[in-house]
């Protein structure tokens, strides 16, 4: 009985064991599910595609376009500033001027040794190309004097053709021809059998020694000619040649002009001189006084005389009519009174003599108190500013002369030369054949006393000359080597009638050339020219800095240079801008500033006026960026369109468009979180996947039931609003935007969890 008391109560232990547990078991799954359900409220969004388009926003400034600091290139002192702020400059207008003689004289110095050098080479190209030597004219080879292996000189003979179809003829010319007359000028030979007929020739000689006869120097002239067949030698022929550029000196004197010399109109006596021999005087000064009481006393009579008829004339008209013939005769009575009164009131005033321009005085007549008759040379004034030069010429000459002919002066007794004159007039005699003179006015501060030498040089252009002489036989013509070398190869004989052209040897000479190419001697003058020229560009574009150029049209903006100052090189000096177009300057950090492209077009709103956009045009991006707080800001620069109406200085605010990516997978902006330095997102995570999927794209923002776990993302471009999902969410993913409400109430214990 025992046994089985015991074993029911153990029996209702274990049962009481059992109820308990599934009782807890209850509880628990009661209170999990009840968190489970409510344990968090979220708003959720979806991964989705979407267009990323960053803008960054930042101020600017209205600026001229084109603001050019322009800097001087090299340095000096400032000679001439040509512009003030505000002038308008055309494109290479001179600004201002330097002067600096060490850049001057180097930039000559540099252009000589160009020069030289260039010579050089030309001498070396010259004696290169001479390494073959040719005939120079048609004939027949008399001798050739080096053999093949012989070393030749530079000068030296080679060989000789004889050509008897060549003629030359030696004439003398004047010897005012010379600086016309030149090698290679063209002439014509006439044989006096043969009227009519002309041979061309040239000139291939001019000077040596000089021929005077009947006091002629002539200048002794070459002229070679081909041979027609009938000239024979000592004939002889008629050369005329055509001298360009001709100067015929002319001897003359210096003179004055009529009103220069200043002469008595009556007899009277010197009353007084008011100037000295020598002495410099104005126009209109009075020089001396001359007295002559009688005639006086005739002027003042027939100014009473005058005054009287005058007086009887207007009495007359006031009682007859104006065609009254005794009006007339009063009329005619006064007009002769006045006359007479003219004259001698002009012979009193003549009486005063006075300067009729300014110059020197000389040739006073006489001392005071004595008699001088009429027509009597008084004084005599030489111009300050000019002189008179009267040179006596043929009609003939004078003829050639019109006001275009270009001459000079010299002045031997004052050792001035070449100064430039010009015809004032050319008195012909009456006759009209014979003598005249030419009148030559020089403008030019000098004192030269009446009756000087001087000589005109007159440019008569192109003259004509004419000469005879005996013609003789040109029979040969000497050879010579162009170039030092050794002689390769002869390739003609004694004998042999040659071309010109034809090659008559061959040198070799490895300084100038080997193997058909440039040899050492003339690879380094190729190097010294090439580093000649480079040497003078440079000095000679110092030398052309001294004068400061605008590059482009504009309006000055400042001048920070004036005469007289001394400069360095690089030194500011002229801003030059172009009002009528502007700019915007902003700027930009680091991290957009390398996804900005020239050319981007970019909009600028305007605040002041009517708060207008405008599209303006990216032209400059700074590459020096400038520290700001955390960032670094680089400058660039806008170009606004033209007629914007805008003025410089106005603020502005500038929309760069930085990123653009299309179609991407985004996410909103405050959906992501920093954890531990890394992107990261919450998913909310369902075991049932269609269902998440399914439920999520129809009901966005709701509060779901399911698991939210961290998710760790890589992220690109943003706009602000959205960001770029580079990786580690894929397109549909549902995430948690914010939490609504955090916990719940628990309904067994009543606390919230």
């Amino acid at each position: 009985m025992r046994n089985l008391i015991e074993r029911l109560m153990a029996r209702r232990v274990l049962l009481i064991l059992v109820c308990l547990a599934v009782l807890a078991a209850a509880f628990g799954a009661g209170y999990r599910y009840s968190l489970d359900s409510v344990a968090a409220r979220y708003d959720t969004a979806i991964v989705l595609h979407a267009d990323i388009v960053r803008t960054v926003t930042r101020p600017g400034r209205v600026v001229t376009a084109l603001d050019d600091v322009l800097r001087l290139g090299v340095g000096g002192t400032v000679t001439e500033v040509f512009v003030r702020p505000g002038d308008q400059v055309a494109k290479g207008q001179a600004l201002l001027r330097l002067d600096n003689s060490t850049v001057r004289i180097a930039a000559e110095q540099a252009q000589v040794s160009l020069d030289l050098a260039r010579l050089k080479l030309d001498d070396l190209l010259a004696q290169s190309e001479a390494l073959s030597v040719t005939a120079s004219v048609s004939g027949t080879v008399a001798r050739v004097i080096p053999q093949a292996g012989d070393a030749v000189a530079r000068g030296s003979v080679v060989a000789v053709i004889e050509d008897a179809g060549r003629m030359i003829v030696e004439v003398d010319l004047p010897e005012h021809l010379a600086p016309g007359l030149r090698v290679g000028l063209a002439a014509e030979v006439s044989v006096p059998s043969e009227p009519g007929k002309a041979i061309r020739g040239r000139v291939i000689e001019v000077g040596g020694a000089m021929r005077v006869v009947a006091g002629k120097t002539s200048i002794p002239v070459t002229v070679e000619f081909i041979n027609p067949g009938h000239v024979r030698s000592g004939s002889t022929v008629t050369v005329t040649v055509a001298v360009p550029e001709i100067v015929r000196p002319r001897d003359g004197y210096v003179s004055l002009h009529n009103s220069l010399i200043l002469q008595a109109l009556d007899n009277a006596v010197i009353g007084r001189w008011l100037v000295a021999e020598g002495q410099t005087v104005t126009a209109g000064q009075v020089l001396m006084e001359l007295e002559h009481p009688a005639l006086v006393v005739q002027r003042d009579q027939a100014e009473l005389a005058m005054n009287n008829a005058k007086k009887r004339y207007d009495d007359v008209k006031r009682f007859y009519l104006e065609d009254d013939p005794l009006v007339e005769v009063q009329r005619l009575a006064y007009l002769a009174a006045k006359v007479t009164y003219d004259d001698l009131d002009a012979r009193v005033k003549a009486l005063t003599v006075k300067a009729p321009q300014p110059g020197t005085v000389i040739g006073l007549a006489g001392p005071i108190g004595r008699r001088v008759g009429v027509g009597e040379v008084l004084v005599q004034v030489i111009p300050s500013d000019s002189l008179q030069v009267t040179v006596p010429m043929p009609v003939a000459e004078l003829s050639l002369l019109g006001p275009e002919t270009a001459l000079t002066v010299d002045l031997p007794q004052l050792g001035v030369y070449g100064l430039p004159g010009q015809i004032l007039l050319k008195k012909l005699p009456p006759s009209g054949s014979g003598n005249g003179e030419l009148i030559v006015g020089v403008e030019r501060r000098l004192t030269a006393l009446p009756g000087s030498v001087a000589r005109v040089h007159l440019g008569l252009g192109t003259e004509t000359a004419t000469a005879s002489g005996q013609a003789e036989a040109q029979q040969e013509h000497r050879l010579v080597a162009g170039a030092s070398g050794t002689v390769a190869a002869i390739h003609v004989l004694p004998g042999a009638k040659v071309e010109a052209g034809t090659p008559l040897a061959t040198l070799t000479n490895e300084s100038l050339a080997r193997a058909g190419d440039p040899g050492p001697q003339l690879v380094e003058a190729m190097l010294s020219v090439r580093a000649a020229e480079l040497a003078a560009e440079q000095r000679i574009a110092d030398g052309q800095a001294l004068v400061l150029r605008a590059p482009r049209p504009g309006t000055v903006m400042s001048v920070a240079l004036q005469s007289g100052q001394m400069v360095s090189a690089g030194a500011a000096a002229v801003t030059v801008a172009d009002p009528g177009r502007l700019d915007v300057i902003s700027d930009v950090g680091q991290l957009d500033v390398t996804k900005l492209q020239l050319g981007q077009r970019v909009e600028v709103y305007f605040a002041a006026g009517d708060a207008r956009v405008l599209e303006a045009e990216l032209v400059e991006i700074g590459v020096s960026g400038q520290p700001d707080g955390n960032d670094v800001m680089y400058p660039i620069r806008l170009r606004l369109p033209a007629a914007s109406g805008l003025l410089p200085g106005m603020s502005c605010a500038v929309d760069l468009v930085t990123d653009v990516r299309y179609d991407v997978p985004t996410v909103p902006v405050e959906a992501i979180e920093n954890r531990f330095g890394t992107p990261a997102v919450r998913v909310v995570v369902d075991r049932d996947t269609d269902r998440q999927l399914s439920v999520a794209v129809s009901r966005q923002g709701r509060t779901w039931k399911g698991d939210v776990e961290w998710t760790y993302i890589v992220t690109g471009a943003t706009d602000g609003v959205r960001a770029e999902v580079l990786k580690g969410l894929p397109v549909g993913t549902e995430i948690v935007l914010r939490e609504k409400v955090r916990g719940t109430t628990c309904w067994w214990c009543g606390r919230r969890h």
